[in-house]
Parts: structure tokens; sequence; C-alpha cells
């Protein structure tokens, strides 16, 4: 039955008529819904034709109400062919202007910088209200495209009618119609994103909050705050709501909502803008614009100044000093160019930029950035076991260039696990699949079990483990599992097992994990291990994939009993299935499983599947071991693998996070707890250290006068009666371009071409021009090499054309390919005299002089398989600067 009202809305207090087509023998039911409860229901007489049915809008009724018909014709009309009875229901919109607030900004035409700003809200008709206020940067709002929330529009969407109904059919006899099937729309809408309105400013951002505060009746508030250097607009945001019960919102209805906005402008008669890079290396010498903005007429003198601080310096003698005169004739803008030069330390650094002109106000404004150094950090350390009451003398060098070098002693009751390379090798690690992801936060769950973490360590440990808890959401897979790189939608075997055994064990530390994530990746590797058969995956994926089932209380023992009686199973799957057996329960099974095992791993290399490697192999084993308590072959293991972390061979991400996971526990259980003592210095300094956990590190503090690659001396005494082993490591930054041409199994090209195709110089691009930069990777070796990476860092100078944010296409020659501020980060695989080109464009947006930093491919789980273009000392921008 079709029901047609009116009017669209309807105030509160106006006549509702809701008409339907109907004959003069018919009677219908009109009943009125809201929320589930009947309002008024009665039988009406129907009239030829079209029926016309009427009621007052009530405030009650706000937001709307339901009119539902059940319409019954004679058993033998002959007026029409239609259904002996019809149903029809339709919402009708009842508006309370009650409801609505509407809150007024009062604010002068604009602002000005570093200059107290102030503005009054009011409700327009006088109404009582509380309020919060918002002032932000129209830039910043822009590049979210964020749209104020209206809470009205919440509280008082559309509702959905909840009233049941049932068919009539059985109570009428010899007449027949289908069944009646209803769609309802229930209230809310879409905010209307419009690309026109985003705004990028490089100024920093003006985010302020006041409130809430209540306003009487008749009352107004004024706010006021001190501006920063700032130039641009800011929007001043209010949202109300009524005060008091919601009685007081008046006649009966709900309480009232209301907001407003207004763009302010921040302006001033005199004004500077300088346009910085976003970083900038060591060595790169910048070409500064700043622009000065004169809106007073008239003709005057502006002196610019640029101040570098803390990393940066004035270069390119007189010809462009720090200080500038400008002249205006009439109001206007000038730019002026400024030389900084960053120096060799890497960091943080600042420029303050100021105008001043007799009679106004100086302008200025500070713009952070920073010294970035692409250089792969160099390590020097020594180890030594230093017996009970005895010491260790020795030197050590600075491996890096002034101001990049750190030192560290570390302490340890067993063999040191080198804990303060490793972890800041996986926490730094530039790629971000999810083993990688995985392998950065896996070990930090065990990190306070080794070591004494003071309350800054420990609260950066928890903040980069819920950090990758975070992360690893955005690689799930509708079925439960975890892809490879984020997005994917095809989930990795291992990977999935490996993000599952990191979030169990840390929900079993107490982390936020979302139950229905372990609860759906559960289902999912139960599916898999019940499916699992030897050709349908590895062995250990299998043992791995029941292990972590058994490790999150979910143990499939008929799926692990099918694995144990295969024939020909392998000793890492073995070693695996007996951990899994333990947590299953199993104690006995998993100690016959590996009873009489070697303990030993084959030698071998994955670049892909499990990642695995001898290395990492042992440190399974060494997990099992702990488990089963068979410390015994367990500690030769320890050595091994300790031996492994601290030395300076390369590592993968998957073999020294398992190395770390599985040491850091067992050493836990047979270190001893007596105290020891340490005495500790290095150049002419001294301290003691006192710890009782497992092991300790105690930053070092470096002389004042300590020039790279001399040597320092240090003496660590032991005054425990237990021997100690020490470590003593210092970690620094080379120069950059240091790094060697290498081309080890994989060969590497670059190619600059300009918008026209045509190969050029890249140091010859002019200041606004585009480039297209071609990599060109082949692999030369003599098998396949899966999960390359392919890092191309760019220059200050070079900004990124990101096509994707553009709405541009994207590639499928990779895997997966991260755009980020001053990267291009690109992974796929190549077959055996395979080769990929990567395509992508950059524009050249600053002067100066700026260093090329070096191109490197590799293969992300055998970095030995390698190539690297070296970095390229700045020249200047070519013509057209």
């Amino acid at each position: 039955l079709a029901l047609t009202p009116d009017k669209a809305q309807y105030l509160a207090g106006e006549k509702i008529a809701v008409s339907f087509p109907s004959n003069k023998d018919a009677a219908a039911l009109v009943s009125l819904e809201k929320g589930g409860k009947i309002l008024r229901s009665e039988w009406i007489k129907c009239s030829d034709t079209l029926t016309r049915y009427e009621f007052s809008a009530d405030p009650s009724m706000s937001p709307n109400v339901y009119v539902h018909v059940t319409l019954l014709q004679k058993h033998l009309q002959t007026q029409n062919d239609l259904p002996i009875r019809l149903y029809g229901i339709v919402p009708v919109n009842v508006e309370d202007p009650n409801t609505r607030l509407r809150p007024e900004i009062n604010a002068p035409a604009n602002w000005q910088p570093e200059s107290v700003a102030s503005f009054s809200v009011r409700e327009t008709s006088g109404r009582s209200m509380t309020y919060t206020a918002a002032v932000v940067d129209e830039g910043l709002l822009g590049l979210t495209r964020f749209t104020l929330p209206n809470p009205r529009s919440h509280f008082y969407a559309r509702e959905a009618s909840f009233l049941k109904s049932w068919d009539l059919y059985s109570e009428i006899m010899g007449a027949y119609s289908g069944q009646l099937e209803t769609l309802l729309a229930i209230g809310g809408g879409d905010d209307i994103f419009d690309d026109s309105v985003k705004e990028i400013q490089r100024f920093k951002p003006v985010v302020r909050f006041f409130g809430p505060y209540t306003l009487k009746a008749g009352e107004t508030h004024t706010e006021e705050f001190t501006l920063p250097p700032y130039a641009g607009a800011l929007r001043v945001m209010v949202l109300a709501a009524s005060s008091g019960p919601p009685a007081a919102a008046g006649a009966g209805s709900g309480r009232a909502y209301g907001t407003a906005e207004r763009s302010v402008p921040v302006l001033s008669d005199l004004m500077v803008y300088g346009t910085v890079p976003r970083l900038l290396s060591p060595g790169d010498e910048a070409v500064i614009p700043v622009t000065v903005y004169s809106y007073r007429e008239g003709r005057r003198q502006v002196t610019v100044s640029l101040a570098p601080e803390a990393g940066l310096e004035l270069s390119g003698g007189e010809n462009l000093p720090g200080r500038r005169t400008i002249s205006f004739e009439k109001s206007g803008e000038q730019t002026v160019e400024f030389r900084v030069r960053a120096m060799d330390r890497p960091g943080e650094a600042r420029l303050n930029v100021s105008a001043e002109s007799p009679g106004l106000k100086t302008a200025g404004h500070r713009t952070e950035l920073e010294i970035r150094s692409t250089a792969i950090p160099v390590t020097e350390a020594l180890t030594e076991l230093v017996s009970a009451k005895g010491s260790w003398p020795g030197s050590i060098s600075l491996p890096g260039r002034a101001g990049t070098n750190t030192a560290v002693l570390e302490l340890s009751r067993l063999p040191p696990l080198n804990l303060e390379k490793r972890l800041d090798f996986l926490i730094r690690y530039p790629n971000g699949c999810v083993e990688q992801t995985t392998s950065s936060v896996f070990p930090q769950l065990y990190l306070g079990r080794v070591l004494a973490l003071d309350a800054g360590r420990l609260a950066e440990t928890r903040s980069n483990i819920a950090a990758g808890i975070d992360r690893l959401m955005g690689f799930r897979t509708p079925g439960g599992g975890f892809s490879y790189w984020p997005g994917d939608a095809e989930p990795h075997d291992w990977g999935t097992s490996y993000a599952g055994h990191f979030l169990a064990e840390a929900k079993r530390a107490g982390f936020a994990v979302p139950a229905q994530v372990i609860e759906n990746w559960a289902g999912f590797q139960r599916g898999k291990a019940a499916a699992w058969s030897g050709r349908s995956g590895s062995q250990l994926d299998q043992a791995y994939r029941l292990y972590t089932l058994a490790l999150a209380g979910e143990a499939d023992l008929g799926s692990m009993n099918r694995l144990r009686d295969l024939n020909g199973l392998s000793p890492a799957a073995a070693w695996r299935l007996a951990a899994a057996y333990w947590y299953g329960g199993q104690r006995d099974a998993a100690r016959s499983l590996v009873g009489k095992l070697a303990v030993s791993a084959g030698d071998y290399r994955e670049l892909s599947g499990s990642f695995g490697s001898a290395l990492r192999d042992k440190a399974m084993i060494l997990e099992t071991l702990a488990l089963l308590g068979d410390y015994a072959r367990a500690r030769p293991l320890l050595e091994e693998i300790s031996a492994s972390l601290s030395s300076e061979s390369w590592l993968s991400t998957q073999e020294t996070a398992y190395s770390l996971i599985a040491a850091a526990p067992f050493v836990q259980g047979i270190a001893g707890t007596e105290s020891i003592r340490v005495e500790y210095g290095l150049g002419a300094s001294e301290e003691t250290a006192v710890f009782q956990s497992p092991s300790a590190r105690f930053p070092l503090s470096l002389p004042r006068e300590s020039p790279p690659g001399s040597p320092i001396p240090f003496r660590i005494a032991n005054l425990s009666e237990v021997p100690v082993y020490a470590r003593i490591s210092a970690t620094g930054l080379p120069r950059e371009g240091a790094e060697p041409a290498v081309s080890q199994g994989l060969s590497l090209e670059l190619e600059y071409r300009d918008i026209q195709g045509k190969i050029i110089d890249p140091d010859e691009l002019k200041i606004g021009d585009d480039m297209e930069i071609r990599v060109r990777v082949r692999n030369t070796g003599l098998r396949s090499v899966p999960e390359i990476a392919v890092i191309h860092p760019l220059p200050a100078s070079w900004e990124i054309i990101n096509y994707r944010l553009a709405g541009g296409g994207s590639s499928t020659a990779y895997d997966y390919q991260d755009i980020r501020d001053d990267r291009v980060m690109t992974y796929f695989d190549l077959d055996r005299n395979g080769q990929k080109t990567i395509v992508f464009r950059v524009n050249r947006a600053y002067g100066g002089d700026y260093y090329r930093p070096a191109v490197r491919a590799y293969a992300m789980y055998d970095e030995s398989i390698q190539a690297i273009v070296p970095g390229v000392p700045g020249v200047p921008a070519g013509p057209g600067r």
C-alpha cells in the first residue's frame, strides 16, 4: 500500500496528512509508532479512490514517527484487482525547533600573529547552553578534510521502526496474496568531501581547545589566547548542548544541540615566510628563499634576517649574508635568498627567519628540520670473560664521525646476547612485511627478564609492543590469517603462525589484543591444520601451526598425532612438534619425541617461506629444551647462539628475533641470583654498577676530546665472587658516500629522464622541473632470489610525485611499494637471469648543493646478495634557479 505524506517535514504543532489509495467499502487500521511504542492505533473508514488521514505533530514525535496502515477490502469487491489486504508504512519527519541551538561566534575580521587573539560565544536567541570551542589551523583541517560533527544529526537522526507485524492471511478465507517484505532505511547521513577545500601549509599548525563552559540565558563568554608566529587562517568551531535537564530544552522535547564555525585570517602588515626543505643530509648546502609580505601602503625598507641553529650554519660568503635589506615602493611581496650548510652531525636543526621595518611589528617564524644520515651505522665491539675479582683493561676506537658515536657496556652472568645492537637492528629495520614487523617487537616481550629496565626504557618497550600490535592489524585477511604485505588478500602460512605466536604471548603478558582477532586466527589455524597433508605445505609449517594453537590453549591433538606418525619427519619439525605436545599437556610424548634427537640443525638459508636457517632452527631447539628443562643439552646450544649474536656477522630479522626470543627466557631460568658489583670507566670516568638481573647495560659517557679512530682506554674491574661477561661496544655513522660499489648476485643501474623521455644528468635538472627515475635490478646469480628490497633514498632537493595519492594507477611490477617522505622502497622476487625496472617521478623543489644518497638492492633474508650504487656529492642546481 503506497502511503504519501503531503510534506517532506513538519514542524511541531502542524497538521500531518498521509494519503493512500482505497475504495469506499474498505477499512484501515492506522497505527502511529515511534521507537517500538504505539502512540495511537485506530480503525478508520476509507473514502472512494483516496483516503486522507490527519493528526497533529507533537514535539515528542521528533525526529520522526512511522505511520503503519493495514487496509482490508471486502471479500467480493470488484472495484480493483488488488489483494484483499494491503500493508504500508511511511516515516514522517517532525522537526522540533526547541532541539536546535544556534551558537554565534563573534571575532574580529582578522587576528595578528604573535599577539593576543580573542573571540566570544553566545546563543543567538539568548538560550542557556554548555559548549566547547576549538581553534584549529585550516591547513591541518584541510589535510584530513575535517568537517565539524553535529551532535544533533546523531541524536536526532531518523529512527528505525521497531514494530513487529504479522501477515493476516490465515484469518482471510478464500483469498491469497504473496509474501510481503519491507526494507527500511534507518537514520544517519554522510558527509560530502570536497577536494577543493584541501589546504597544505608549511607553517606549524595552531590547535587550541577551550571549555567546556556553561552560559546562562542571555550570557556571552569571551576567550583570549596568544598566537604564535603564524600566517594563514584559523577555524573557530563551537559545539553546544542545552544545559540542565532535558525538560529545559522546551516543550517536552529532548536536549538541544547546535554547532557554529568561522574562519579568521591571521594577517599582519609585515609577514615573512621561508621555504625550507623537509630535511638535509650532512654537508648539504641549501638555498633558502625567504618571501616578505608588506601589506601597508607606502615606501619602506625592510631588514630580513636568517639565523640558523643546532646543526646549520650560513654559507656563501658575503654574497649571501644572514642579513639583507630590501625596499618596497608600495604594498606587495619580495623574495630574497640565503644559503645555509648542514653540518656533519645528524639530528634536529632550526632556522629562524625574521623581518623588521620602522613603525611595524617585527615578523618572524622558526622552522625545524632534520639532518638525516643515510650511512649504515658501524659498530666496534670487544668481549671478555672477567674472572672473579679480576679486571680487564683495554682500549676501543670510535668508528663514526664526530658527534655520531655512542658507547655502551653490557654485563652478563652468561655469554652476552649483544642485546643493544641486535634490538636496535630490529627496531630500526626499514622494511615492514609481517615477519619483520613481528620480529621488531617480539623479543621486547622478554626484555625485562634479562635486563634491569628503568621506568623510561620500560615505557618505551611497552609503547613499541603496543604499536606493533596495532600495525599487525593491517595484515589481517578475511579468513583470520595474516598476509605478507599489508592489504594482500592471500594469507602467508609462516607469517600467520609467527604473528599469532606473538599476539598470543603478548596477550599472556597483559597487552591489549582484541579477543576477536585471536579467535579468528585460531579458527584459521585449526582449519589449515585439519586440511594439511605433506603435499599442501612443509612439515615445519604444520608443526609451527600446531605449536601456536597449543600455546593459545587450542591444542589439536589429532593433527599433532597425524604429523608425528608421518614417515620421514624432519628434525626441525620434530623439535617444534615436541613443544606443541608440551603446551598441549602431553609431556611424556614431548620428551619421547626428541629424547634421542641430535641438538643440531642443518646448514641452510631460506630467502622466503619460513625464512629458516641453521641459527633460527637452533633457537627453536633451544626454546624446546628450555620447556623440557633439559639444561645439560641446552647450555652448549645457548653458547653457540650467543656467539652468533655477539659477532659482527649479519643476521636476518628472523634469525635475530628468534635467537633473542629463545635465549632470553632461558637465560632467566639458569642465571644466578647473587649481586654482581663492577667498577668501570671509559677515558677518565669512573662508575660503579650493581645488579642482580641476568644482564645489565650501562651507557658510557664519551670524553669530550675523542676524535674518531683514536683509541680510548677503558678499565673494567669485577668485584664479585663470580665471573662476569663484559662487552663494550661503540657505534657511529661514517661519512656520507663512504660505501663502495657492490654487485654480488644482483646488478643495479640508475637512469634519469626528463619529461620528454630524454636521458639527462640529474644534477642539471632545473628547479620546478619533473624527472623520471628508472631503477633496473637484474639477478646475476645462479638461482632465483625472492624477497628483494630496493631502497632508493632521495636528495633533500627532490620531492616524490606520489601518483597513488594523486589518484593515479599503481604498477603491478612488484609485490609491494612503500612511498615515504624521503625514499621509495620496493619489494619483489627475481627469477634466475630475471630483471625488473622500477619507475617513479620526482620534482626538483629546492636550489643548492645536495648529496645524492646511495641506492641499494638486497635479498632481505640474505644480505650477501646485494648491489649498491654509491652516493654522489652534491653539485648546484642547473640553469633556471
